[in-house]
């Protein structure tokens, strides 16, 4: 059983390092986290479809960012589920 879960915790901060699945919140799908996986896809449109107004790209990208070192700190303590 350890086993197998250390294997998912590789795939999955795998998955959180290469940018492209974690610009696309693959690493949120793989652990079955789906809405919240969708709410980072918005927010990460949503600071490029913005340009005229600044305070919304500014809460959006700080939002984005807020979410990623979470996980981040999340999956490197095996906490993340």
């Amino acid at each position: 059983m350890q086993q197998k879960s250390l294997k998912n915790r590789l795939v999955l901060l795998i998955l959180f390092i290469v940018p492209v699945t974690n610009f696309l919140s693959i690493y949120r799908f793989y652990t079955g986290r789906v809405l919240l996986g969708i709410v980072r896809i918005i927010l990460f449109i949503t600071f490029f479809a913005t340009e005229q107004n600044e305070n919304i790209m500014a809460i959006s990208l700080l939002a984005w960012m807020a979410i990623t070192v979470i996980d981040f700190i999340l999956i490197l303590f095996g906490k993340f589920k």
